[in-house]
């Protein structure tokens, strides 16, 4: 399964069904938009599932019309956050951050806040706005997100900012269990820069 899939939360009850056997998208689609309060879990669940297969396969406009539907049935989080990833991997990066923000400003859990923060912040880094992405990312990281810790990390090491990673990954290492990241991020940044002789 692919990153899309596998950061794509699916906060519905129910869940792990497969498609209906013969459904085309269509009907799948149709079963979202008229699924009674009895019928929803299993509709959004059928619909999900398809949607994953048609990432998988790269058929991003067939998975567009799969999502865009139960995000506009529901307004959740995770549809949000898995549209604005769809989006995103299309390079439809300004549309992904209007999800997001919409998303954002309805009333969505600490947890909820921290994931869609995160993925705004991604989007925006993938959109090749760094400076902005970080400041994001920090957004994200005071709501307590350990993914932003990650790729901040990463950003300060690559920049040689290694006072920085070393901040950061010390700060993830203090989890029990520390984070396997952390502990690559911590070793990296002790090593001296590049052209440096290690001090003997």
């Amino acid at each position: 399964m692919n990153s899309l899939a596998l950061l794509c939360t699916l906060s519905i009850s129910g869940s792990g069904q497969e498609p209906a056997v013969g459904a085309s998208d269509a009907q799948l689609i149709q079963r979202v938009e008229t699924a009674t309060d009895a019928d929803r879990s299993q509709a959004l669940n059928q619909a999900f599932a398809r949607f994953i297969e048609r990432v998988d396969a790269y058929e991003l406009e067939r998975a567009e019309a799969l999502i865009r539907t139960m995000h506009e049935r529901e307004l959740a989080a995770w549809s949000a956050e898995s549209f604005s990833m769809l989006l995103g991997r299309a390079d439809r990066f300004d549309e992904a951050r209007r999800v997001l923000d919409a998303q954002l400003a309805r009333d969505v859990t600490e947890k909820q806040r921290q994931t869609l923060l995160k993925t705004r912040a991604l989007s925006t880094l993938g959109a090749g706005h760094i400076d902005r992405a970080r400041r994001e990312l920090g957004a994200a990281l005071l709501h307590g997100s350990s993914d932003a810790a990650v790729v901040l990390s990463r950003l300060a090491l690559s920049a040689g900012q290694l006072d920085r990673a070393r901040c950061l990954s010390r700060a993830e290492l203090s989890r029990e269990p520390a984070p396997a990241w952390a502990l690559r991020s911590w070793g990296l940044s002790m090593l001296p820069p590049v052209g440096d002789s290690p001090s003997r």
